[in-house]
């Protein structure tokens, strides 16, 4: 997809959901959006939609350092697409990295004169100290 109709599509689509929140403003009145005189909106926040939205992108930086527009973006492109790295000179959206297979490996560890030595398949007649699972990748599944 070119960047340059994708980045347009985004735009018209925040100026979009802008003017929903305009249109609503006019149709309910100032004090039901604005909501600090205990009216309340119909998702039950005594805030205002934009105050709203401002906390959550606030929390959605702290949490993934994207907000919620590059979580967005990112979903459309298939990419991964960040502000605060195009704030720190990055490029703005990166291709996703290649998913490595992973598989379930199972150890069993078993007792011995230096600590505990770990096999992949279990030893007959033995006790086992501990039995582990663990997710590796595919090229790692049959090493010890």
């Amino acid at each position: 997809m070119s960047q340059r109709p994708f980045l347009l599509s985004v735009l018209v689509l925040l100026a979009l959901t802008a003017c929903g929140a305009e249109r609503n403003v006019a149709q309910h009145g100032v004090e039901e959006v604005h909501g600090m005189d205990a009216t309340t909106h119909a998702l039950g926040s005594r805030f205002s939609t934009a105050q709203t939205f401002w906390v959550l992108d606030g929390v959605s930086v702290i949490n993934t350092q994207k907000t919620i527009d590059d979580h967005l973006v990112s979903w459309l492109s298939g990419e991964d697409c960040s502000t605060l790295k195009a704030l720190h000179g990055e490029p703005y959206c990166k291709p996703e990295p290649a998913q490595v297979p992973m598989v379930t490996r199972t150890v069993y560890c078993y007792k011995n004169l230096a600590g505990s030595t770990c096999y992949t398949q279990p030893v007959p007649n033995h006790q086992p100290l501990g039995v582990k699972t663990e997710k590796v990748p595919v090229d790692q599944a049959l090493l010890p």
